[in-house]
């Protein structure tokens, strides 16, 4: 018995060990063998994300990296050039970028002598000898920012001197924000009075994204598809709001109530309202930072 238990346990284990190797062998298509195609690709595909705090002066940053990668040393000591053609944010994706505007050139330059500017906003991007990564590098000038815009460049590429587009990393966008002092994850607790519907608590967590130098965009109450601007006086540290439900319901301030920000405690005191059938839904809430 234990003689055929123990044939059994080896003929798994050799029947194991040939389909590990099938594997491997099929799943090896690039590398020093030579085996398969030389691909070019966006390192970050297909989103590349930074935020900074506001500045005003230069700064460098690379925004992605292109890489190629070739299956033999022979391939890899080749020139090549790269294009990379831009995309029409909404054309990537009409839904999520529908609010972004493309990084205008007065903001951005190119900072690495291997990327040239061509027509149409082309970029061709020059490897040399033995090079599989150029830096996608530009300075940003933090001067030219509008707060109240969201910014985002997007490319595909278009040529690549005979190497294979890796597939579902020939595309990219690199989102480039600025992300004023009020802007992070808030824990939200609150109570939306309803004026026949009674009172409605509320404890979650609330993304307050930035909307201008010193504004923010929130949810309203619990209501987390409308969005309004909280706005703080750099000076007073008293909030005022931008926003509404429909055209005729305006978010206002909630009479004889407080609304202020506490830069001590990274805490936002909130009390408004606005007009509906039976009366005026009202909101006092709390916010109080957590994390950026």
């Amino acid at each position: 018995m234990k003689n055929n238990i123990l044939k059994y346990l080896l003929l798994s284990c050799t029947v194991l060990a040939f389909f590990s190797a099938c594997r491997k062998d099929a799943y090896e298509t690039d590398g020093s063998a030579g085996k398969g195609a030389s691909f070019v690709r966006f390192q970050e595909a297909p989103v590349r994300k930074l935020y900074f705090d506001p500045f005003t002066d230069i700064k460098e940053v690379t925004l992605f990296n292109v890489r190629r990668d070739a299956n033999t040393q022979a391939e890899l000591n080749k020139a090549v050039t790269v294009t990379l053609t831009p995309v029409a944010l909404t054309e990537v994706d009409a839904e999520e970028y529908a609010g972004y505007e493309t990084l205008p050139t007065s903001i951005f330059s190119l900072n690495n002598s291997a990327l040239t500017a061509g027509s149409g906003g082309s970029i061709t991007v020059a490897f040399a000898a033995g090079v599989d990564v150029q830096n996608f590098a530009v300075k940003l000038n933090g001067s030219k920012f509008d707060l109240s815009k969201k910014y985002a460049l997007a490319y595909e590429i278009s040529d690549a001197s005979g190497l294979t587009h890796k597939v579902g990393k020939d595309t990219i966008v690199a989102v480039v924000g600025i992300k004023n002092y009020l802007e992070g994850t808030y824990q939200a607790t609150g109570i939306f009075h309803h004026p026949t519907g009674g009172d409605r608590p509320y404890d979650f967590e609330k993304y307050l994204s930035t909307s201008g130098a010193n504004s923010v965009t929130a949810p309203v109450g619990d209501l987390t598809p409308n969005v309004f601007d909280i706005i703080v006086d750099p000076v007073t540290n008293k909030v005022t709001f931008n926003g509404s439900i429909s055209p005729t319901q305006p978010i206002v301030p909630s009479p004889g109530e407080v609304n202020e920000y506490d830069p001590a405690t990274q805490t936002l005191t909130l009390h408004y309202q606005y007009d509906g059938a039976g009366g005026a839904r009202k909101v006092e809430e709390v916010l109080v930072f957590k994390s950026r």
